[in-house]
């Protein structure tokens, strides 16, 4: 038995991702949870995988999916998308100073400071209402 399992195909993490992907967009969080789930395990490195994990468990774990967004983070190229997301899952939970120090994690290291300044503005919003 070899020290080192053989590398997955890229094709198949893609197909993987792809199917994923299309479980997410039709609302069906199970499978998309299944699927991301797999994908992490064939590519721990890859941050769609514990990105797409985190969505998929938002509403029915949202603690496990404040840890997977963070996983994300720093696993990720690009963070930004990470730090914004989990900003906005902060926000709903109504953890504002959280969701405030996460949306400046995504203005920090940021390619796309758009998508941060609206979650920060959302979250200025809600602080007045």
């Amino acid at each position: 038995m070899p020290a080192h399992p053989a590398p997955v195909p890229a094709w198949t993490i893609e197909r993987c991702y792809a199917s994923a992907y299309a479980a997410l967009e039709a609302d069906d969080l199970q499978s998309a949870g299944y699927l991301f789930g797999i994908m992490a395990v064939l590519a721990p490195g890859d941050a769609r995988a514990w990105i797409g994990l985190a969505i998929a468990n938002e509403q029915r774990a949202p603690s496990m999916a404040l840890g997977l967004y963070r996983l994300a983070a720093s696993l990720a190229p690009d963070p930004a998308a990470c730090h914004q997301a989990r900003g906005r899952l902060l926000e709903r939970l109504g953890r504002h100073a959280e969701a405030s120090a996460a949306f400046e994690a995504a203005l920090d290291g940021d390619t796309s400071p758009a998508l941060a300044r609206r979650g920060r503005a959302s979250l200025v919003k809600a602080q007045l209402v």
